[in-house]
């Protein structure tokens, strides 16, 4: 047994130097083109470097500690029926791996230039980690929790686990954050070339404080952000998506009991679906659904798109008061029209607009089973207000006709062409 072993290689290691030096760790680490700084050696313990700068350190029994595994190829830790820590793990022209077969893993710096992968049976958490080849990935797979805390990859980002967390995260590929049980997390900024999914099964997703943006850049075909809970809530901060021609691609935020996404941007759609749903603002050159099943859909802020703008509720109302919808008809295939509807409840509009012309041509139309209130509407077509009690247009303006129907209706002032 011994205590803070280094086993080091490199041509430039000089024993005179070595022995003269007045930090002789930091000696080492220099000189060295792969280095094993272990902090407890015992008789389970295996550790090699090959003539190529490949590096094993492997505990047959119990844990692996360590401050530093830097390797000129590539690098492997295991722990069989232990954990593994480490404080560095380098592979400069290699792929490093680390595995934690009966226990946890965790890792400050994970660098891996043609892959980076943790495993654990119980938890895993890496500090940051890098894989900087074209091919390079970076996978972290967890028994229990799986947390990185920020990560760049050539390729594709991959967090997996029961529970889920990614702080910040950039990969020329995918980006993956997948929750089995529990909480799948994202706290920080992250972008893809390809597609983000960010997805828990039976937890909820918590991204609030998230920016999410997926450029299309290493798109192979729709480059999306999905960020969808099958049992539970989700919320979301900023979600984007920038691609273009084969690579134009939906947000999509999807709930089991709320989905919330504060700010959308989206070269295609922008959906948010749940049985409540809430949006603050967004624009999209295609359309924007704000869909809620048994809940209120709502929406606070600035919304445009391209063709449709569509908010609805089921069974619960629509809130919107303080909301600016505008569909431009610009990305238009046909009308391009705003509808925001209860098929139970009240809706509250503040504006309301459709732009498009010719086939875009789209009304303006808010309809409730109870209250219907528009401050403003202004179509290229018609504005319509429909109501099961009370139904209240502020002001409008129409290419066509203005229409404000109910057991009881009201019109501030109104400019109709039909």
């Amino acid at each position: 047994t011994a205590g803070n072993f280094v086993f080091a290689r490199g041509t430039s290691l000089v024993d005179l130097d070595f022995v003269g030096d007045a930090n002789p760790l930091t000696f080492l680490r220099t000189a060295s083109d792969a280095l094993i700084q272990i902090d407890t050696v015992t008789s389970a313990t295996a550790a090699s470097i090959s003539p190529t700068g490949d590096l094993v350190l492997s505990a047959a029994t119990g844990d692996v500690t360590a401050t530093t595994a830097l390797a000129a190829g590539s690098a492997t830790v295991t722990a069989t029926t232990g954990s593994v820590t480490l404080g560095e793990v380098t592979a400069t022209n290699g792929a490093a791996t680390v595995a934690a077969s009966g226990g946890s893993a965790s890792v400050g710096m994970l660098n891996g230039f043609t892959g980076a992968t943790v495993t654990g049976s119980i938890a895993v958490s890496v500090t940051s980690a890098t894989s900087s080849s074209a091919t390079g990935d970076i996978v972290l797979t967890a028994g229990t929790t799986a947390s990185l805390g920020s990560g760049t990859a050539g390729r594709d980002l991959k967090v997996l686990g029961p529970a889920a967390s990614l702080g910040a995260g950039t990969a020329a590929g995918d980006v993956f954050v997948t929750a089995t049980t529990g909480a799948a997390t994202v706290t920080g900024v992250v972008s893809a070339g390809d597609d983000i999914e960010v997805t828990a099964t039976t937890g909820s997703v918590a991204a609030g404080s998230g920016s999410l943006t997926s450029t299309g850049v290493g798109a192979a075909d729709d480059a999306h952000v999905l960020v969808r809970s099958t049992s539970g809530a989700v919320s979301v901060g900023t979600a984007i998506t920038q691609g273009t021609g084969t690579a134009l691609g939906d947000v999509t935020v999807q709930a089991a009991t709320a989905a919330s996404l504060t700010t959308g941007g989206s070269s295609r759609d922008i959906k948010v679906l749940g049985p409540a749903a809430s949006l603050g603002s967004g624009t999209a050159a295609g359309d924007v659904f704000v869909t809620a099943t048994t809940g209120a859909a709502t929406v606070t802020g600035v919304v445009s798109a391209g063709d449709d703008i569509e908010v609805t509720a089921t069974t619960g109302s629509v809130s919107a008061g303080s909301a600016s919808l505008t569909s431009t008809g610009l990305g238009a295939a046909d009308d391009a029209h705003v509808l925001v509807r209860s098929d139970s409840g009240s809706v509250n509009v503040g504006t309301a607009t459709t732009q498009g012309t010719g086939t875009a041509l789209g009304n303006v139309t808010v309809q409730a089973a109870t209250s219907a209130m528009l401050a403003s509407g202004v179509s290229t077509r018609d504005v319509l207000v429909t109501a099961g009690t009370t139904a209240s247009l502020g002001s409008g303006t129409a290419g066509r006709d203005i229409k404000v129907l109910g057991p009881a209706a009201s019109l501030g002032s109104g400019t109709a062409a039909g």
